[in-house]
C-alpha cells in the first residue's frame, strides 16, 4: 500500500511535470520563429508559475508512510486521491478575533497570506492572524478604493481616488505608482505577473498590466465587451488564469457574477444573484479553497457559496451585515462589519466630575432607541498660538509648489466629479465620459484662478507683508493651515453670477504628496480645499 501511495503521488507530479515542460517547449519554439511577442513570453511565464504551484501544494500534502512489520488485510487499506482542504461553511464557528476598525469611510482589506493590510484612521496597518497590529505607516491621503497584494513585486496596490500606491510590507514605506495614469479606478487584483485594475467609469474598462521589468499597461477590455454602458464593476478577483467579475446594474436592479478568462476575457460561466445593487456600497466576493467562491450580500446580511462552475451552494445568514470579505490562510474567514458598536460607559466615582462641567445632549438612533450624549464643558488654555508670519518665510514654499504647477496638478476623483489643482494657477471642476470611443469633458468649471493681490496680506510697522495663519482642530489640537484664496471663478447662477471662489488650506504632512486630502462646498459656489504639504513642513511654524 505505501508503494500504491507512491506510485499515486508520481504519476500527478509526473503529469503537472510535463505541462511545465510542454509550456517550455511553446516559449523555445516561438523564439526560434522569431515570432514572439513580450505579451507571448509573459502569458507563458504565467502559466508556468501556476504549474509549479500546483507541484509545490502536491508536494507539501504528500507524506510519505513508514510501516512496521504488521500484516494487514489490503482491503482495510483505501487510497484516493489527493483533495485540497474545503471549508465547511454550513455551520459558521464563533467569532475568533476581532479589532475595531475606525478607518471612517474605508472598509478595504487585502491579504497576501501572511499579513492583513487595513487602514485604521490616518494609518494602514498591517495585522497578524492573531488580529494584532505588528506595524502601520502614517497615511494622510485619500479614500481607498480597493487594495490587492502583488506577489511579484512583493507590495501591496493600494488604489484611491488621487492616484495608486506601493505599501512595502517590511518597511510599511508608501511611495505613488508613477506609470498607471490617473483614471477613476475602482477594484484590482493580481496574478503572478499581471495586474488587473477595472474602472468606475460610465462605460467601464478592465486594464490588463505587465509587472516586470516596469508596470505597463498591455490590454484593455471596454464595453461592450467588459459589460453594458452605466453598469458597474463592483469587484474583480483571479484566480488560476480565470478573473471572477461582480457585476451591478441600478436601472435593472439586478446583480450577476460571471468567471472570464483572464487571457482573452473569453465568458466561462455567469450566474445571475438575487441581490439588490447598492449605490454607494459595491458587492464583493473572495476566493475560496478549490476554486470556490463567496459573495458578500450587504442588504440581507447573508453570504453565498459559489461553486467553481457557477452554481449556488449555500445561502449562510451572518447576523451582521458584511462590507468585504477574505479568506486569511486556509481556515480563517475575515469580514469587515458595520460600525454599530456601542458602548455603556461607567463613570467610577472618583472620576465622576461635577454636573456643571458637563454637556449633556439627548437624540433618537435611526432604531427610535433614546440616548443621552453627556460631554465634558471644553476648558481653555494659555496656550499662545501665532497668529500671522512673514510672507518672506513663506516665499521658498510657494517657489517649490508653484514650479512643480508647471508640469504636475493635484487631483480628486469623487463618482462624478474630478478636481483639478494647478498649484498658484487655477482650480477645476469638471466631468467627463467617452464621446465615440474618446475621452470627452461635457461639464466644467473654474472655482478660482489665484491672483497676489486677493491673498489679504496684512503689513507690520516695518512694512513687511505678512499672511495670516488658519488654525482647525483635528483630533483635539490645533493645526496650523497657511491659506491661500483662489478667486474670479466662473459665474455662479444661483448666488446671483458672483464668481467662484475656493479657500485653499496648506497643512503639514511628511508624506501628504501635496494631495487634496478635504473638499466641501461650504456655501453657494464658496469652497473649502485642505492639502497635505510635505513642503509645508520646512516652515517652523507649521
Amino acid at each position: 500500500r505505501c508503494l500504491e501511495l507512491d506510485r499515486l503521488v508520481t504519476v500527478k507530479l509526473d503529469t503537472q511535470r510535463e505541462k511545465t515542460i510542454e509550456v517550455q517547449s511553446k516559449i523555445a519554439e516561438l523564439l526560434r520563429e522569431q515570432d514572439v511577442t513580450r505579451n507571448d513570453i509573459d502569458s507563458l511565464t504565467s502559466h508556468i508559475h501556476h504549474l509549479k504551484r500546483e507541484l509545490d501544494t502536491i508536494e507539501k500534502i504528500h507524506s510519505r508512510i513508514d510501516t512496521h512489520s504488521i500484516v494487514i488485510p489490503n482491503h482495510l487499506i483505501q487510497i484516493e486521491g489527493l483533495t485540497e482542504r474545503k471549508l465547511d461553511l454550513s455551520h459558521l464557528s464563533p467569532v475568533y478575533k476581532t479589532i475595531n476598525r475606525s478607518g471612517g469611510n474605508c472598509k478595504v482589506i487585502a491579504i497576501n497570506g501572511d499579513f492583513l493590510l487595513m487602514q485604521q484612521g490616518n494609518n494602514l496597518c498591517l495585522i497578524d492572524r492573531e488580529m494584532t497590529i505588528i506595524k502601520k505607516s502614517l497615511y494622510f491621503q485619500d479614500s481607498i478604493f480597493d487594495m490587492c497584494w502583488s506577489s511579484i513585486l512583493s507590495r501591496f496596490i493600494v488604489i484611491a481616488d488621487n492616484g495608486t500606491y506601493l505599501v512595502d510590507e517590511n518597511t510599511m514605506a508608501i511611495e505613488t505608482l508613477q506609470s498607471i495614469e490617473k483614471r477613476r479606478w475602482f477594484s484590482c487584483t493580481c496574478s503572478d505577473a499581471f495586474l488587473f485594475a477595472s474602472t468606475l467609469e460610465t462605460e467601464p474598462s478592465i486594464v490588463k498590466f505587465s509587472m516586470s521589468p516596469t508596470v505597463v499597461a498591455i490590454k484593455e477590455w471596454k464595453t461592450p465587451y467588459t459589460c453594458t454602458s452605466g453598469e458597474r464593476i463592483d469587484n474583480i478577483v483571479y484566480n488560476n488564469l480565470t478573473l471572477a467579475l461582480m457585476i451591478s446594474n441600478a436601472h435593472t436592479g439586478t446583480m450577476r457574477m460571471e468567471l472570464r478568462s483572464s487571457d482573452t476575457f473569453d465568458l466561462i460561466w455567469t450566474l445571475k444573484l438575487d441581490i439588490a445593487p447598492n449605490k454607494s456600497i459595491a458587492t464583493r466576493c473572495c476566493l475560496l479553497n478549490c476554486g470556490e467562491w463567496l459573495v458578500a450580500d450587504f442588504n440581507t446580511s447573508c453570504l453565498a457559496q459559489i461553486t467553481n462552475d457557477g452554481k449556488i451552494k449555500r445561502k449562510i445568514s451572518y447576523g451582521t451585515a458584511p462590507y468585504r470579505i477574505a479568506l486569511f490562510g486556509p481556515d480563517l474567514l475575515v469580514s469587515v462589519l458595520e460600525d454599530d458598536i456601542l458602548y455603556d460607559i461607567k463613570w467610577q466615582p472618583e472620576l465622576t466630575p461635577p454636573l456643571d462641567f458637563l454637556n449633556t445632549y439627548t437624540f433618537t438612533s435611526k432604531r427610535k432607541e433614546g440616548y443621552s450624549c453627556v460631554l465634558p464643558v471644553s476648558q481653555t488654555t494659555d496656550t499662545i498660538l501665532p497668529e500671522t508670519i512673514l510672507f518672506s518665510e513663506l516665499e521658498p514654499f510657494f517657489e517649490v509648489i508653484h514650479s512643480q504647477a508647471k508640469t504636475t496638478c493635484t487631483y480628486r476623483l469623487d463618482p462624478y466629479w474630478t478636481y483639478e489643482l494647478c498649484h498658484g494657477l487655477q482650480i477645476r471642476q469638471y466631468h467627463e465620459t467617452k464621446v465615440g470611443g474618446k475621452r470627452a469633458v461635457v461639464q466644467e468649471y473654474t472655482l478660482g484662478t489665484h491672483h497676489s493681490e486677493d491673498q489679504n496680506r496684512l503689513v507690520n510697522q516695518d512694512n513687511q507683508q505678512l499672511v495670516k495663519i488658519h488654525y482647525k482642530t483635528i483630533e483635539n489640537r490645533q493645526v496650523p493651515m497657511l491659506p491661500v484664496r483662489y478667486t474670479h471663478g466662473t459665474a455662479c447662477e444661483i448666488n446671483s453670477n458672483q464668481p467662484r471662489e475656493t479657500l485653499v488650506l496648506y497643512m503639514c504632512h511628511e508624506k501628504g504628496n501635496n494631495a487634496i486630502i478635504n473638499f466641501h462646498e461650504v456655501s453657494s459656489c464658496y469652497y473649502e480645499m485642505t492639502i497635505a504639504s510635505p513642503q509645508l513642513c520646512q516652515i517652523p511654524a507649521f
